[in-house]
């Protein structure tokens, strides 16, 4: 099993930190619920798309096993984009299985990049996403990219301007350099974005950023964080465009891999045995754990 829990956690603080995430859950379920009954838009999520979604919603979470260090053994996760538990969830696991892997490597330093395109409207955000990845893909494998960076992890992330009704995907890599890299091998944003435009085949100015890792583990849980956050989504209350941008954001997300590895990354995942897909919880464990059951707005130990 791996430990997928925040570092140092104990059983006592896992707990805490999941109900803030059921509050959380508790108060969107109503949202989600009316988000997969209606058809807010014709080309994303109809009903027949979203058979028991609410419903799994409505359960996630409730039933939690943990062992006697706090790891989570088993539990009903819903496991959709659009879940603050199962998103809690997989950030702190996806932390973790990260940063294990970046610190293996003892004698590389490690760069921050954000790449972006042009906002987009909801009808043209599942080919924007398809463009900004395959993009990434190119300039992944150009010579001067392999030659300068040895390896990577990239994240996915959509914002949502709810006043020009836009969509924003955009992609961070945290990038392994050669060893020649400060030395010969340096990459300014002039050049990188010059690396952007042409893989990305774009006619416009675009933003990117690129600074070097003083912090690995903050690094990390960026670009391991959430895809989408639903609190930015109904931070001023809950409309019919505001479920139709959810709708869209669900649709287009549905199935896809939000975090990737490559080069050396890859490679070193392999040798140590860390799977970046495997979000599985170990039920072999599961008769020698503690069970706890969601009730009244919070956790109760019940026996198995």
């Amino acid at each position: 099993m791996y430990d997928y829990n925040i570092a140092n956690v104990e059983c006592q603080e896992i707990l805490p930190r999941l109900s803030e995430r059921m509050e959380y859950k508790e108060i969107l379920t109503p949202y989600i619920t009316k988000l997969y009954k209606n058809q807010y838009d014709k080309n994303f999520l109809i009903e027949t798309k979203c058979k028991n979604k609410a419903e799994n919603f409505k359960n996630c979470g409730t039933n939690i096993w943990l062992d006697d260090m706090g790891h989570i053994t088993g539990a009903n996760f819903c496991k959709q984009r659009l879940c603050p538990v199962c998103n809690y969830r997989r950030s702190t696991m996806m932390w973790h299985k990260i940063h294990q892997i970046v610190n293996s490597f003892e004698n590389n330093s490690f760069l921050f990049i954000t790449l972006t395109v042009r906002n987009c409207k909801g009808e043209e955000l599942n080919k924007t996403i398809n463009h900004l990845l395959n993009s990434f893909r190119r300039l992944t494998n150009r010579r001067t990219w392999q030659h300068n960076f040895i390896g990577y992890v990239r994240g996915l992330e959509i914002t949502y301007n709810a006043t020009a009704d836009t969509f924003h995907p955009h992609i961070h890599i945290l990038v392994a350099t050669s060893e020649n890299y400060f030395k010969s091998d340096y990459v300014d944003i002039h050049k990188l974005r010059k690396w952007w435009t042409e893989s990305a085949n774009l006619d416009y100015f675009v933003q990117v950023n690129i600074e070097k890792v003083s912090d690995k583990g903050k690094a990390v849980a960026e670009v391991a964080k959430y895809a989408v956050k639903m609190s930015d989504i109904l931070e001023n209350g809950i409309s019919s465009q505001r479920l139709r941008a959810t709708q869209i954001l669900a649709s287009c997300l549905n199935g896809r891999r939000l975090i990737s590895t490559g080069g050396e990354i890859t490679k070193r995942a392999r040798v140590l045995k860390i799977n970046l897909d495997d979000d599985y919880d170990s039920f072999s464990a599961r008769e020698t754990s503690k069970f706890y059951q969601w009730e009244n707005g919070a956790y109760y130990n019940k026996k198995n």
